[in-house]
């Protein structure tokens, strides 16, 4: 155990960011996101350079939740152009899915403006748009299965939608969330749920408001 007096804030750096386009000197912009703000701006200032801006945020919930999420909307944009379902299918998805993690995120707790930043929608439409992302990847390739059964028995990437599909399915049922996106792509991995027929499930739903 670590006595208290030699411990350090903990700051996590969140936010849109592949590792190959960091080390390549790509232009990234992410967030230091801790409790305590004073050592976010140490680790901001301390990694901030030309190529990579760091901006602070002290909503850890926010972030870590949306840090979660994104995975789970990545699988569901994989699946959806695995599918061939196209370009309008995939803003609606991003949009709908930005909708879920706030209304989650801010359930657990965390800040609803996080959700607008590079931790939020930044991360959100990174990795739901890019083969880069291996959520999105593995997404892509049980749409094109139109099964996940033999795509996740074959898959030996670390891909953290999976089991957070579920457990955030299951959160969400006990905090009274609708989270019709996360619960389908839960369905679709571990009840068998046919891709394709998952979609009409989503579309003919009760009309209601974008709220």
């Amino acid at each position: 155990r670590i006595p208290e007096e030699k411990r350090y804030p903990i700051v996590s750096l969140l936010g849109p960011s592949f590792s190959e386009e960091v080390i390549r000197h790509k232009v990234t912009a992410i967030t230091a996101v801790s409790l305590d703000e004073e050592e976010a701006r140490r680790i901001q200032h301390f990694s901030s350079n030309q190529f990579f801006r760091v901006y602070t945020n002290t909503d850890e919930i926010g972030a870590e939740c949306s840090s979660a999420l994104k995975n789970v909307m990545a699988i569901a944009s994989g699946i959806l152009d695995g599918l061939k379902e196209g370009n309008n299918a995939k803003a609606a998805l991003i949009t709908r899915g930005l909708h879920e993690m706030t209304v989650f995120g801010t359930a657990m707790g965390g800040r609803k403006e996080t959700y607008l930043g590079l931790s939020g929608v930044g991360d959100l439409v990174l990795t739901c748009s890019s083969p880069l992302s291996r959520n999105y990847t593995l997404g892509k390739e049980i749409g094109e299965e139109d099964s996940a059964e033999k795509v996740l028995a074959s898959n030996h990437k670390t891909t953290e939608g999976v089991f957070t599909s579920k457990y955030a399915s299951l959160l969400a049922e006990k905090l009274g969330i609708d989270m019709p996106i996360t619960d389908t792509v839960y369905k679709i991995l571990f009840e068998g749920l046919c891709p394709s027929k998952a979609i009409p499930l989503l579309m003919n739903r009760t009309l209601k408001s974008e709220k």
